[in-house]
């Protein structure tokens, strides 16, 4: 996340409005944190996004571009653009500490062969030590079941990754599997070559065998089962009592549960028992649209973290960006709307907030009734005419008709006009949940990037650090 204060205006948003002159780290931070990469937005192209990306690798030093990966990984929960900025750290920052990041980064296997593709996106060349080093401490992370889920047909498969790098899996070292061997050094790391000649029999019975020769066990998933035609009732209703439907898959198949016949008890059952931690707020809402049935469940699981958590004290106006812009796709692969993102993050704020007022702006500023959960999503997108960006103008009118100690607006920052004068000692921030190159000036607001829940947990901690 980036925290930034009183730029030099220069530059323009795609609508005319002034925007902010930002450093390499900054327009890094916006661009990565809430990145779908290579899909298109609303004003920009994928490609144009990945391009910018990689020169902004260049211009950052080296622990900044670390950070921004680990970040986007680890607390945006985004997959692809941290992988994209790792491939490039390669590229531009020789003394860099891959071999540390990459395990960081990296938590599904299928992520190792992604990255080496991106790194020969441009042509092939050599791996690095470090990215060598890396990747094959990202073998020893995963059991055969993750291996064999993401062992896919590509240009680039698990076992060729495995050769690259002379991995080795963890079952081959007797530090954490003494049942393997009975030598005391773990088994060599493998080579194409020696392998070929049977000079690593100390591999055989392993998982980095089966990896090779692709004889992992097929994975017991709801993809597997329902390929081989089973039946979809009795598939998912044995995935949730075996407890092997991740997360996300869940709230993605709820539909098909329904529909299959499901258990509607068991349903709830099992999605009360879950923690959700890597789901961001907008599946939640996405998955309520098409199983309204179970939207009063899925409202309740999406608020259940907040319920303890500390508010923010006096009172916050929350100000939601519902243009024309917003009411486009996320990314071009994506069913959910900006305006879905920024209001499912507006909804998690209105509970974290001692007194909360909420309003709409496109056109006009639009006050929208102050209810809890998806119904207020509804009341935010129908409040008004999804138009023009006069965010400032809106903003202004906040100014003169309430009162209040923090306003935090939720927006894709592209607006038509510029702002006036600015009431510098409340506390302000925008949240910018889209890639554009340029977002609005900031003023003396506090700018945050990304659409997780996240981005009020930096509100809460900033306040509280601003306070010391």
């Amino acid at each position: 996340m980036q925290l930034n204060r009183k730029v030099v205006v220069k530059k323009q948003t795609h609508e005319g409005g002034k925007a902010s002159n930002i450093s390499p780290l900054k327009e890094l931070e916006r661009t990565v944190m809430s990145c779908m990469l290579w899909e298109d937005g609303f004003y920009e192209d994928g490609a144009s996004v990945a391009d910018r990306i990689k020169d902004l690798v260049q211009k950052v030093t080296l622990d900044q571009a670390e950070d921004v990966a680990i970040r986007a990984r680890n607390e945006m929960h985004l997959r692809h653009a941290p992988l994209w900025v790792a491939r490039w750290i390669a590229k531009f920052h020789k003394k860099n500490r891959l071999s540390t990041v990459l395990p960081l980064i990296i938590q599904r296997p299928d992520e190792i062969t992604e990255f080496l593709s991106m790194y020969w996106m441009e042509g092939k060349e050599p791996l690095s030590a470090q990215v060598k080093k890396g990747l094959a401490k990202c073998f020893k992370k995963f059991e055969e079941y993750n291996f064999a889920k993401y062992d896919r047909d590509n240009d680039v498969k698990l076992r060729d990754a495995l050769f690259l790098v002379h991995g080795q899996t963890k079952d081959c070292d007797p530090i954490t599997n003494p049942q393997f061997q009975l030598e005391s050094q773990p088994a060599p790391g493998l080579k194409k070559d020696k392998y070929q000649r049977g000079e690593t029999k100390r591999h055989l019975g392993s998982l980095a065998e089966k990896i090779v020769n692709r004889t992992l066990e097929i994975p017991d998933t709801w993809e597997t089962e329902l390929s081989a035609g089973k039946d979809k009732k009795a598939t998912f209703t044995r995935l949730i009592n075996e407890k092997k439907l991740g997360d996300l898959a869940f709230l993605r198949n709820l539909r098909n549960m329904v529909e299959s016949g499901v258990d509607t008890k068991l349903i709830r059952t099992s999605m009360a028992e879950r923690k959700f931690g890597k789901v961001f707020p907008y599946r939640f809402f996405s998955a309520a649209k098409v199983v309204p049935s179970l939207a009063g469940d899925l409202e309740g699981k999406m608020m259940s973290s907040l319920w303890e958590q500390e508010k923010l004290p006096g009172k916050t106006i929350l100000m939601v960006d519902v243009s024309g812009s917003m009411d486009s796709q996320m990314s071009g692969k994506s069913e959910m709307r900006n305006m879905e993102a920024a209001c499912a993050i507006a909804m998690l704020a209105r509970e974290i907030c001692e007194e909360v007022q909420i309003v709409s702006f496109s056109d006009a500023l639009v006050e929208v009734p102050n209810i809890h959960g998806f119904g207020l999503s509804d009341k935010i997108i129908q409040s008004q005419r999804h138009s023009g960006t006069y965010m400032w103008t809106a903003f202004a009118d906040v100014q003169r008709l309430f009162k209040y100690d923090r306003v935090i607006i939720f927006t894709d920052e592209q607006a038509h006009d510029n702002p006036s004068a600015i009431d510098t000692s409340k506390k302000l921030y925008i949240i910018n949940i889209a890639t554009n190159q340029n977002g609005v000036a900031y003023q003396d607001f506090i700018h945050i990037n990304g659409f997780s829940e996240k981005v009020l947990d930096y509100i809460r901690e900033y306040e509280k650090n601003e306070e010391k």
